[in-house]
């Protein structure tokens, strides 16, 4: 993937970091409320410092388990698994719905890993509520949403065979082997 297309992941930044800040004014002055009862959806916008990790929402036990600090190694080996995973995949990823994906991954790790150094939390500022058959509230934000549009878009890219499995980085060369081997 070339460099340029990185220059992307600044641009999704922006709207984050004006959302957060505006988010931080909003909770000196009290939160808003949009109520949808018809839907069984209501949404608050406010400031919440979020300092546990995902892992946290979905397996509570695990991070229980590992004591006081285990919010903090879940993050690290969240963070590194995902710059691992960023590295390895750029010179593998065919299509233009993975290297967007790629994009979107980096735009949210990078939003939410900004707040947890800086503020020492993630900063969320939506807080959906859903009633009926689903019963469930969370606290959410932009980078969250570029980490959901990152899987969905890397699925889909894994779903339809975009992943080159070869170990070469210059796509070039490999075109270039591809064709000595049409020719013989």
């Amino acid at each position: 993937m070339h460099w340029t297309r990185w220059i992307w992941v600044l641009a999704f930044l922006v709207p984050e970091v004006l959302l957060k800040a505006r988010s931080h004014q909003q909770a000196l002055e009290g939160s808003l409320e949009l109520q949808l009862p018809q839907q069984h959806l209501r949404i608050e916008w406010g400031y919440h410092l979020n300092q546990g990790s995902a892992v946290g929402f979905w397996f509570p036990s695990v991070q229980r388990a590992l004591g006081p600090h285990g919010s903090t190694l879940m993050i690290c080996l969240g963070v590194l698994f995902s710059a691992f995973f960023v590295l390895w995949a750029q010179h593998r990823v065919a299509s233009t719905c993975g290297h967007w994906g790629l994009l979107f991954l980096v735009a949210g790790g990078a939003g939410n890993l900004v707040d947890r150094l800086s503020v020492g939390g993630v900063i969320d500022y939506w807080l959906l509520q859903l009633q009926g058959v689903i019963n469930t509230s969370f606290y959410w934000n932009l980078s969250d949403l570029y980490i959901d549009i990152a899987i969905f878009l890397l699925l889909l890219a894994v779903a339809r065979g975009d992943l080159d499995d070869s170990d070469t980085t210059d796509s070039g060369d490999s075109n270039e082997l591809q064709g000595e081997k049409k020719q013989q």
